[in-house]
């Protein structure tokens, strides 16, 4: 659980730091921060994310003794990875436009490379199971990145400085494992062509589908700006980012627990106890999305009102329940219906879920009416995330014999819809501190009572298992 711990510390500090760097660089500067950042992101996806992927499901301690020249191939794949992104970088340069200066340019590919490196360490961290390395990698980089991006921002009040602190932040972070994690029999000259093929076999295809998921995402911000200016984009971009964060955040903190459950499943019981485990996870990120989701909804007016600059308050909330709804059904997609095809090995079949989430976004945007104000972005960005959503989840009940039962889902429906009637109330409370302290009180009390009593994914078997102490004490209490 350590490593679930540390993620989701990671995330919160992202979080404010995301709030904190929106309210130095103002909307407008803050936009050109949002659609560099994202460029960044999409760049590392394309690049490196298929290896990443590879490494958290095929590298391991065994693996590690064993097949020296997985380790060798993983490293030969990521320095090629970054030669072509200092390729795509001098594109960048030459082609950027009135978007991208040069040294905001300069900054996406070296925040590309060094997020990349940063994950693909991070990943070979959990595959081992060097939870403490992990803890310290995370620790490190947040704490610098803290420091060097709030001071770049407040000395330099530039978009593309603080893509550079953040980069300086990840770099530093790597030095204290690095001996740690290293291979050092995995030179580069056993490095295998069949080995990266593989790796693209399995992972190229989430990375085709993760990658035009951001570029509906980078897309909606651009035309945003393009539209109606970049002060437009930073309101929808903080909307978009801290809510696709908080909710991204809570399914993949579990998932990175999860998933390795699943392969652990599969390598010692088989594969009809590894398709039963990725029934049982998707159950458990539909229970903690779906009531986070309505939490979010309930607590919106406290919640902008004490952490939201005052600059982006009023569009904030509505943007942000604008693009709930679509966003929760994206992390379902990715976390918990994604998994039946990784497991299949057909990862192929989430690129047309995929493309059907742009089909439907081009769709909409060509009838959007060229004065549409920035909650028509939202509302496109919304539809489109939902398709794709509805389109992974047809094709996994298609071919995965293992799915949760619909009493399950109807049993955290229930529940939600219970906690959002208990703390509904504490939106008409006089201060915002109150408020949120008051809902953020009783709606996980609420929840968790009917989780357990309905035992949402045999919560209550689980824990009564476990502790045989709760279960005499329950039996005593009959």
């Amino acid at each position: 659980m350590l490593i679930s711990l540390t993620f989701f510390l990671n995330a919160a500090i992202n979080f404010a730091l995301g709030l904190v760097v929106a309210k130095i660089l103002g909307p407008a500067e803050f936009g050109r921060f949002a659609i560099g950042a994202t460029l960044a992101l999409t760049l590392n996806s394309i690049v490196f994310e298929w290896v990443r992927l590879s490494a958290t499901r095929l590298y391991g301690a065994t693996a590690r003794d064993s097949q020296p020249d997985l380790r060798a191939s993983l490293n030969a794949a990521y320095l090629a990875g970054a030669l072509v992104l200092i390729l795509i970088g001098a594109l960048l340069l030459l082609f950027g436009g009135k978007y991208l200066s040069p040294a905001l340019a300069a900054a996406v590919i070296v925040s590309a490379i060094a997020n990349g490196f940063f994950e693909y360490w991070t990943a070979l961290a959990r595959a081992r199971f060097r939870n403490v390395a992990y803890a310290k990698l995370v620790i490190v980089k947040n704490v610098t990145s803290l420091i060097l991006m709030i001071a770049a921002g407040v000395v330099l009040r530039n978009a593309a400085a603080v893509l550079a602190a953040s980069s300086l932040a990840v770099l530093i972070s790597l030095a204290p494992v690095w001996r740690e994690l290293q291979d050092p029999g995995a030179a580069l000259s056993l490095a295998r062509k069949e080995r990266i093929f593989s790796f693209g076999h399995y992972g190229v295809p989430l990375v085709i589908a993760s990658v035009i998921y951001q570029l509906i995402l980078l897309a909606n911000r651009s035309l945003a700006a393009a539209w109606l200016g970049f002060a437009a984009a930073g309101q929808l971009s903080l909307a978009t980012d801290l809510s696709l964060r908080l909710f991204q955040t809570a399914a993949a903190g579990f998932d990175a627990f999860l998933f390795q459950l699943v392969v652990g499943r599969e390598a010692t019981h088989g594969k009809d106890a590894a398709q039963k485990q990725v029934a049982i996870n998707m159950l458990l990120v539909a229970a903690i999305l779906v009531p986070l989701a309505a939490g979010y909804v309930a607590i919106m007016p406290s919640f902008e009102a004490i952490l939201i600059p005052a600059k982006y308050r009023g569009n904030f909330a509505q943007l942000s329940l604008i693009l709930a709804p679509g966003l929760v059904l994206y992390c379902l997609a990715q976390y918990a219906f994604t998994p039946v095809f990784q497991l299949a090995m057909q990862t192929r079949q989430v690129i047309w879920a995929a493309f059907a989430a742009l089909a439907c976004y081009a769709a909409l945007l060509a009838f959007l009416p060229h004065g549409a104000g920035v909650e028509a972005f939202a509302w496109v960005h919304c539809a489109s995330y939902a398709v794709g959503a509805g389109v992974i989840a047809i094709m996994g009940a298609r071919l995965s014999k293992r799915w949760p039962a619909l009493r399950d889902f109807l049993a955290v429906f229930a529940a939600t819809a219970a906690m959002l009637l208990a703390t509904w109330p504490c939106r008409s409370l006089g201060s915002p501190w109150l408020a949120l302290v008051s809902a953020a009180t009783i709606g996980p009390i609420v929840y968790c009572g009917l989780a357990w009593i309905f035992d949402i994914a045999g919560i209550r078997q689980a824990v009564l298992a476990r502790y045989p102490r709760a279960r005499r004490l329950f039996a005593d209490g009959k």
